[in-house]
């Protein structure tokens, strides 16, 4: 059986004896990101799932906004059109008023007390446009907060 890229960080820590009490970590996943799929759903009723392909909108959080997608032709697990509820990570984009955001120039971003984890899903983090993939919903929360916080 092959691990979702998210969980796959998981098991690493795991191993490393930096999770010692895996029942504990995943029901506070699911506990965590009510805040994003709340604004995701708001789009969700919109899009079919019956389609292979959805573009969802940005999401707005604080002065950003987050592309965040899964579908079958997005970094997200399961690579498939599901519901948002189903997604153990997702696909991230980040924009600021200018456009793509940098995030190895962004001071705000560079803060985020989760910032090497993000850095570490990026694809083309100093090209033109940077996407993470595979981001866990988890870390997308975060990242969502702490946004609309800064």
């Amino acid at each position: 059986m092959e691990l979702a890229p998210c969980y796959q960080r998981i098991v690493y820590d795991l191993l490393r004896n930096e999770i010692k009490y895996i029942r504990c970590y995943a029901p506070l996943i699911k506990i965590k990101i009510m805040k994003i799929v709340t604004e995701l759903k708001k789009q969700e009723a919109s899009s079919d799932l019956n389609n292979d392909y959805r573009m969802m909108k940005r999401i707005k959080a604080g002065n950003y906004t987050m592309s965040v997608q899964g579908s079958t032709t997005h970094y997200c697990s399961p690579i498939q059109t599901e519901p948002i509820e189903n997604y153990d990570c997702m696909e991230l984009a980040l924009f600021n008023k200018k456009g793509w955001l940098h995030i190895t120039r962004s001071s705000v971003v560079k803060n985020f007390p989760r910032y090497n984890e993000l850095l570490e899903r990026a694809d083309g983090v100093n090209s033109g446009a940077p996407v993470f993939g595979y981001v866990p919903m988890d870390l997308l929360d975060d990242l969502y907060v702490y946004l609309n916080g800064a």
